[in-house]
């Protein structure tokens, strides 16, 4: 996004199948608008992506027919809850297919054209073939991880596939979905923290927790303002003001090691 410092890109991975990143992005996106942050949320989980549905719209167009040709980020996009504005997955004929160099190419120059009146692009990869890539072009990385034990360490696994070979190392949060107790969160992030190559992972910080909630599923039927979401949503006004403050204050390039509760 040269020429535009002001515009954020992070993206938002799975550590596995249904951890929960485009939960997350729908509750992360708003809280981030409340903070005065002009949002875009991308839906670029082409194969599952419905993060369009959970934020109140049906859209038409998205990011499949954008990279396609057949659109652009400004004719597919809407406003969302918030006032979040939203590019939703749309039509694409393989979904599970890794995009070609064109593809990629004209989804980063749909960015840019958005660019001067954005600051914060909220891209939702999922655990998509395409998550190295829009995680390679992102300035921060977030990976949504759950509490279960195999899930941990495959969140770690996803975390080193996604980390390998770069060369600019990225700041990454960790989020921990459907969390017993704050405290079940913090263990969960230590031990990925400690499966993790410290190379690999110059800066690892623990975003926070979203407790668990049987009735996420239900999203569709229940508002993302309705009493029973207070505990989510607070937890994600309090992730929002975490990255906020360390996109206004960011740690120097030079520190090494920065594992952060």
């Amino acid at each position: 996004m040269e020429g535009y410092p002001r515009v954020e890109l992070m993206t938002v991975i799975g550590g596995s199948g249904g951890a929960g990143a485009t939960t997350l992005v729908a509750y992360l996106a708003p809280a981030l608008v409340r903070f005065d942050r002009k949002v875009v949320a991308i839906d670029a989980d082409l194969g599952m992506g419905n993060l369009g549905e959970m934020l109140g719209t049906r859209a038409q167009l998205g990011v499949g027919d954008v990279i396609s040709g057949r659109s652009t980020f400004r004719e597919a996009m809407l406003t969302a809850w918030e006032g979040v504005r939203i590019v939703a997955a749309g039509a694409y004929p393989d979904p599970m297919r890794s995009l070609g160099p064109c593809e990629e190419i004209r989804l980063l120059e749909q960015i840019d054209a958005i660019a001067p009146e954005v600051d914060i692009v909220v891209v939702d990869a999922g655990r998509t073939p395409n998550m190295c890539f829009l995680a390679a072009v992102a300035d921060r990385i977030v990976l949504v991880a759950t509490p279960c034990r195999a899930m941990r360490r495959k969140a770690a696994e996803t975390l080193k596939v996604v980390m390998a070979g770069r060369r600019r190392k990225t700041p990454v949060h960790i989020l921990v979905n459907r969390s017993r107790s704050p405290e079940d969160g913090v263990r969960t992030f230590a031990e990925i923290a400690g499966l993790m190559d410290h190379t690999l992972c110059r800066e690892l910080h623990f975003l926070g927790s979203f407790p668990f909630d049987a009735g996420l599923e239900r999203w569709v039927q229940v508002p993302p303002d309705a009493p029973e979401r207070v505990g989510i949503v607070t937890a994600a006004k309090a992730m929002a003001a975490k990255l906020v403050v360390s996109t206004l204050d960011p740690p120097a390039a030079d520190r090494w090691g920065v594992f952060s509760l």
